[in-house]
């Protein structure tokens, strides 16, 4: 396992191929993580074809692969111009009679919505059926990856109406998402919908959302924030000393606070100098 690690670190694509030959031919039973450092290999070197290929060779293999296995691929696609070489790939698989598989698909629209080039990104989600790939859960999570990188509310109601036509049912993810990207609106009350319409399905929210709806409703001043703070509690989540200041400031962060008292210090040390002198503070 050691050679096969160092072999995807080193963009080493036909040592981890053999060494995972090997281990076919030694009886070994492959698991998912045997995989991931070959598709970093295949992925680093800009192979994207092969790294397709991979995890097609999974799912056939009867393994699942997921996001997690496929996060070298993703981290490669980030970086300008391999998510068009990547998408090129995936056609020319398709043109030669081989499967494209949605994770790779996903992975595709993930990098564009990451990338904030949310247009894209629905452009390859429509190309599903020329790709001979069916969108699932991840694929319209994946879009709603980039409408909150896009703050695009508008679209995201969009994706979750494509998804209900479609018949494909939310996940915690999918909630999870639509709440994060209520929260980057101004108006944010369909975040709350979304939280009880996720509770309803006897889902918990997660520490993560609760933690930035609180952070939100600090920063709009909204009372609903002592309600939020319990029912955080209620589900044993801690409400940390820097979430704490967080609301009693209105929304600063730690470094503002700091400044913030700073400059009320040298106030106070100016006017006792100088009891007549008024400053902006004062006002």
């Amino acid at each position: 396992m050691l050679l096969l690690n160092c072999a995807g670190h080193e963009k080493a694509p036909r040592l981890s191929a053999e060494v995972i030959q090997y281990m076919g031919e030694s009886g070994m039973e492959f698991q998912e993580y045997h995989f991931a450092p070959l598709l970093q290999a295949f992925s680093l070197a800009k192979k994207f074809k092969s790294a397709f290929n991979v995890l097609s060779i999974m799912r056939t293999s009867g393994m699942t692969p997921t996001v997690l296995t496929a996060t070298s691929l993703l981290k490669v696609l980030d970086e300008p111009g391999y998510i068009e070489d990547a998408l090129v790939c995936m056609q020319e698989m398709r043109k030669e009679g081989k499967v494209v598989d949605v994770l790779a698909f996903n992975v595709l629209i993930e990098a564009c919505g990451r990338t904030k080039a949310l247009t894209r990104a629905m452009t390859i989600f429509e190309m599903a059926p020329s790709l001979g790939v069916e969108p699932d859960t991840d694929s319209y999570n994946a879009l709603l990856t980039g409408c909150i990188a896009d703050r695009n509310m508008m679209e995201g109601k969009n994706v979750i109406a494509m998804m209900q036509r479609a018949g494909v049912d939310p996940n915690v993810d999918t909630y999870q998402s639509l709440i994060t990207l209520c929260l980057t609106q101004i108006n944010y009350e369909d975040a709350f919908m979304y939280l009880e319409e996720m509770k309803s399905h006897n889902v918990i929210p997660s520490e993560g959302i609760y933690t930035s709806l609180v952070r939100k409703l600090a920063r709009e001043n909204d009372m609903r924030i002592k309600f939020a703070v319990e029912e955080m509690e209620s589900f044993g989540y801690v409400v940390g000393r820097n979430l704490r200041l967080y609301i009693e400031t209105g929304g600063l962060s730690n470094l503002e606070e700091s400044e913030r008292r700073k400059r009320i210090r040298v106030s106070q040390r100016r006017r006792s100098s100088n009891p007549t002198q008024f400053t902006a503070l004062d006002i």
